[in-house]
């Protein structure tokens, strides 16, 4: 399913807009961090139903001819954040026991 064709519209001030990635990455890039990790959840939530693997996902999107530098950076930046993100949790909890 792709955004162009759901055909969804978002009202922002008194102005109607298609959604559109671009849209979806402003709204997403606006958010606070508790709903940036709520974001996250939820996308888990979504692909646990999938006949297919999150990774799969993700690399069809690595595949893809439209993601530039710039977005496998960001991709890559939020893999290596959320990594030792847990890595530091792991540390803390067992320096703590």
């Amino acid at each position: 399913m792709s955004i162009d064709s759901m055909e969804i519209k978002v009202l922002r001030g008194n102005q109607l807009f298609d959604l559109t990635p671009e849209l979806v990455a402003e709204m997403f890039a606006g958010m606070a961090s508790d709903e940036q990790a709520k974001f996250f959840n939820h996308v888990d939530a979504i692909a646990s139903t999938w006949n297919s693997s999150f990774p799969f996902q993700l690399q069809w999107v690595t595949d893809d001819d439209g993601l530039t530098l710039q977005g496998r950076r960001v991709m890559q930046q939020i893999g290596e954040y959320s990594h030792f993100g847990l890595v530091r949790k792991i540390v803390n909890q067992e320096c703590v026991k």
